[in-house]
């Protein structure tokens, strides 16, 4: 907090004037007083959340795991295919590099005069292998620190350890960006850089666009879906990016889609109303006597519902066992109203 609000130049500043410390150290105050109003908010939004959080199990990541992370820089990627990553990677060199020759930068320019006493000489010594950039250090100490002890997930948050060390190249950076090199080896490492982004942006490009015929697939199915009905989405893609995917269904008609999971969580704005939720069953089976699909139960006592339409994003693996029972309860109890390459909608039969 004090870099960020201060900054290494103006705590130099204050400390050289002397006779205007004061008003300097005022000035900087005031300043740094308006930027923490923009932490406010935050704040009460940090405070409410731990404040209503209900306990459940912390889950660590393996010591080993989190140095690989960091070694082969996990927290700058998206999708972690063979494309981005080896690119990604290559990123690791440049930084290694520039850490590498500032160290060597900063040893060689250390001083001692072996004439004057141990005290002058360690206090050269430190004045030497330290400068006031270094005040950047602390926070990336501090993220290393809260990086191999924090839970990743813990009340609700996850992927904690990927966004803290995120932090640790962002603050790192920073760093690296204060310290003084030789300006071919600055212009090879921000060509090396342009050159990888080039490539990974180049491959996210092909990604979206793949992301984008699953999207105009899925609106494409919408067409045979009357309004105001219930849909189950069965999501069989194996890819994390279309947990949500089947809410464009219902993006110009009234559903109710029932995939939100974040609406069971204690922590969303959004909550199913569990005094009246029934029990949605696919054909003559509640929800929940399925495995395989993660759906609140209705109490005992509720009225049961049976769902309209049936989406399966992907196709069902009929080796499994749950996914055969879902197939059993397709063929019994709805009709294939639609298909294309992304998944296949059923409908209710009547």
């Amino acid at each position: 907090c004090i870099a960020l609000i201060f900054g290494s130049d103006k705590i130099k500043e204050i400390l050289k004037e002397k006779d205007q410390w004061k008003s300097i150290l005022k000035k900087q105050l005031i300043k740094g007083l308006k930027l923490a109003t923009t932490a406010v908010l935050p704040l009460i939004l940090l405070f409410v959340y731990f404040s209503k959080a209900v306990e459940s199990p912390e889950n660590y990541v393996e010591f080993r795991q989190l140095v690989d992370w960091l070694k082969y820089l996990k927290p700058l990627f998206l999708y972690e295919d063979g494309p981005e990553s080896a690119n990604v990677k290559k990123l690791i060199y440049v930084f290694g590099i520039l850490v590498s020759i500032a160290g060597f930068i900063r040893i060689e320019k250390i001083k001692i005069d072996k004439t004057q006493d141990l005290k002058e000489q360690t206090r050269l010594f430190i004045q030497s292998l330290f400068q006031w950039s270094d005040i950047w250090l602390f926070p990336i100490f501090l993220c290393f620190y809260l990086y191999f002890t924090l839970p990743d997930a813990f009340n609700g948050a996850g992927l904690i350890s990927v966004r803290i060390g995120f932090m640790i190249f962002f603050f790192l950076l920073i760093w690296l960006a204060q310290q003084r090199f030789p300006k071919w080896l600055i212009w090879s490492c921000v060509l090396a850089v342009l050159f990888l982004n080039f490539r990974i942006n180049a491959h996210y490009n092909e990604i979206g666009k793949e992301l984008s015929k699953t999207v105009d697939g899925i609106y494409e199915l919408s067409d045979h879906i009357e309004a105001n009905k219930t849909l189950m989405p069965i999501n069989r893609t194996g890819n994390w990016l279309m947990g949500h995917y089947s809410n464009y269904l219902g993006a110009e008609k009234a559903l109710v889609i029932l995939e939100n999971y974040e609406a069971t969580t204690w922590y969303f704005p959004v909550k199913w109303n569990f005094d009246v939720l029934p029990n949605m069953t696919i054909g003559s089976h509640i929800c929940y006597e399925y495995p395989c699909l993660y759906w609140p139960d209705g109490a005992p006592e509720h009225k049961k519902e049976v769902i309209d339409y049936i989406f399966i994003h992907g196709r069902l693996n009929l080796a499994d066992s749950c996914d055969m029972f879902i197939q059993k309860s397709l063929d019994e109890s709805y009709a294939l109203l639609a298909e294309n390459e992304i998944g296949s909608l059923y409908e209710l039969k009547r």
